[in-house]
C-alpha cells in the first residue's frame, strides 16, 4: 500500500490532537479568548474535512479487493491476514476512535462551560437591571431623574 493513507491518518491524527487542546482551553482557561478559539477549531475541521475526502478519493482509487480490506480497516473492523500496512493503518485508526470519544466528551464539557458562562451573564444582567441606580438612569420619566431635571431649571 502507497504511504500515503498512512501519511493522511497521521495528519488527521494531529488535527484532532490540535482540536482536542484547543477545546481544553475553552474548558480550563480564559474565557474573554473563546471567540478566537472556536474561529480556530472550525479551521482545524475544515483541513480535517479535506483529510476525510482525500483519503476517501484514495480508496476509490484502489482496486475493488483493497478498497473492502481499506474500508474495512476504517470502519474498525476486526478483519484476519492483514498485511504490515494494513496493520499499521489499523493501528491508527483505533487512535482516530479514541480521540473521536475524547473530543466528543471535552466538546460536551466546552459546551456546558459556555452555557454556564452564558447564563451567569444574563443573570447579571437581570440583577443590574432591577438595581434602582439602573432603574433610575434608564428610566427618564421616574421620580428620582424628574426632581433632578426641576432642580435644574430654576431660574433666578
Amino acid at each position: 500500500m502507497n504511504d500515503k493513507l498512512l501519511r493522511l491518518a497521521d495528519k488527521k491524527i494531529e488535527q484532532m490532537k490540535h482540536y482536542n487542546e484547543i477545546t481544553s482551553q475553552i474548558i480550563y482557561e480564559d474565557i474573554d479568548g473563546v471567540g478566537d478559539l472556536l474561529d480556530r477549531r472550525q479551521e482545524i475541521i475544515t483541513a480535517m474535512d479535506g483529510i476525510s475526502v482525500d483519503m476517501k478519493q484514495y480508496v476509490s482509487d484502489q482496486t475493488i479487493e483493497r478498497q473492502e480490506k481499506i474500508n474495512s480497516v476504517l470502519q474498525s473492523k476486526e478483519i484476519n491476514d492483514l498485511t504490515d500496512d494494513l496493520l499499521e493503518l489499523q493501528v491508527k485508526i483505533r487512535t482516530i476512535s479514541k480521540l473521536k470519544e475524547e473530543i466528543i466528551r471535552n466538546d460536551r464539557l466546552a459546551t456546558d462551560r459556555i452555557k454556564k458562562l452564558r447564563d451567569e451573564a444574563h443573570a447579571e444582567l437581570v440583577n443590574s437591571a432591577k438595581n434602582k441606580r439602573t432603574i433610575d438612569y434608564c428610566a427618564p420619566n421616574s421620580a428620582a431623574a424628574l426632581n433632578k431635571g426641576k432642580k435644574l431649571n430654576i431660574t433666578n
